[in-house]
C-alpha cells in the first residue's frame, strides 16, 4: 500500500507557492506552466526539440503564443 504523506507535502508545496488563482484561466495557465517546466527538468522535451527549435519556441507552442 503507498503512503499519501508525499502527495500530500507536494500540495502543501504547491498550495503555498500560489496561493489563490483570480480565475480559472489563469489557474490553468499557471499549472500548464508548472507541468511543462517540469517535464524540461526531466527531460522529457527532447524528442520534440528537431532541426533549430528552441525551448521558447516550444513554450509558446504550448500557450499558443506563435510568433
Amino acid at each position: 500500500m503507498r503512503s499519501t504523506k508525499p502527495v500530500a507535502f507536494k500540495w502543501r508545496h504547491f498550495h503555498g507557492e500560489v496561493r489563490r488563482f483570480q480565475s480559472m484561466k489563469t489557474a490553468y495557465a499557471t499549472i500548464k506552466g508548472f507541468e511543462i517546466m517540469r517535464m524540461f527538468k526531466k527531460g522529457q522535451f527532447s524528442i520534440w526539440m528537431y532541426g533549430t527549435r528552441t525551448e521558447v519556441s516550444i513554450i509558446n507552442e504550448q500557450f499558443g503564443l506563435y510568433s
